[in-house]
């Protein structure tokens, strides 16, 4: 039989640091990886055998058919997973923990024995590895977890409070990676963050497409800082990373570009 691309919601999950330490730890942490994923699994109803999940070391793929609505991935499985990492590491030490990144993205996909391909899950990949996410972790320290989801799918799961998500606990950035462009929507699931009266970040405007990178500008708009900062509805990033800032200059300054 032919293989038919269906759509389906993708979740790329990537560990922290995982190439730190001696290998111990790494095994330790490749591990924990497949419990909390497995745990949260247990405690989710519509996480059956119709879902796509493979692990490799320190990263995992899983994918929900569309039958799955998207509030209950985001809202339902996401605080499973957090609760999971949680758990876990409150047993752990420093070296011990284990954090990850986790993209969110729906489209269709081909799925063939242990393996999955389309654009939704290259989106979520990107997304998973954007400098972006990376810095809301360095940036929260006791976070267990970060969280982005594509445009889209924030559109569809999160914007009308679906599950008890609250758009107000969303930032809206937008990155390179690999030479691309993407956005998405960064949640750290149970750390509040400034403006979650829920009077604007969600609301926040979001850029066009474009063709090429747009010229650094001297003020305003985007920033190009040493550190990153979640600013009301932007992050601004490290290393020569340009993240671009979309914040309500009536309610939080835009970060000053030394």
């Amino acid at each position: 039989m032919d293989e038919q691309a269906l759509p389906h919601t993708v979740l790329q999950l990537d560990i922290v640091a995982s190439s730190k330490g001696s290998v111990f730890r790494q095994v330790h942490l490749d591990k924990a990886l497949d419990k909390v994923i497995t745990d949260a699994s247990s405690r989710c109803s519509f996480v059956d055998g119709t879902w796509f999940h493979r692990i490799t070391g320190d990263s995992a793929v899983l994918a929900a058919p569309s039958s799955v609505p998207k509030a209950f991935i985001a809202a339902d499985f996401v605080r499973e997973l957090s609760t999971a990492l949680r758990n876990f590491n409150s047993m752990m030490n420093e070296s011990g923990r284990l954090r990850a990144r986790l993209a969110i993205d729906h489209g269709d996909v081909v799925r063939h024995g242990l393996n999955i391909n389309g654009t939704a899950v290259v989106r979520a990949a990107r997304l998973c590895d954007s400098e972006a996410l990376r810095d809301a972790l360095r940036r929260n320290d006791d976070a267990d977890l970060a969280v982005v989801l594509t445009d889209p799918f924030y559109d569809d799961a999160v914007v009308e409070g679906n599950r008890g998500l609250d758009k107000a606990e969303f930032t809206f950035v937008h990155d390179r990676v690999k030479d691309r462009e993407v956005s998405g929507w960064i949640w750290l699931p149970g750390n509040k963050k400034p403006g979650s009266d829920g009077k604007g970040r969600g609301d926040a405007p979001r850029p066009g497409p474009r063709t090429s990178p747009e010229p650094r500008p001297t003020s305003g708009g985007g920033t190009h800082l040493r550190d990153v900062t979640i600013h009301g509805n932007g992050v601004v990033g490290t290393n020569g990373t340009q993240h671009n800032y979309y914040g309500d200059d009536t309610r939080t300054p835009r970060p000053s570009a030394d």
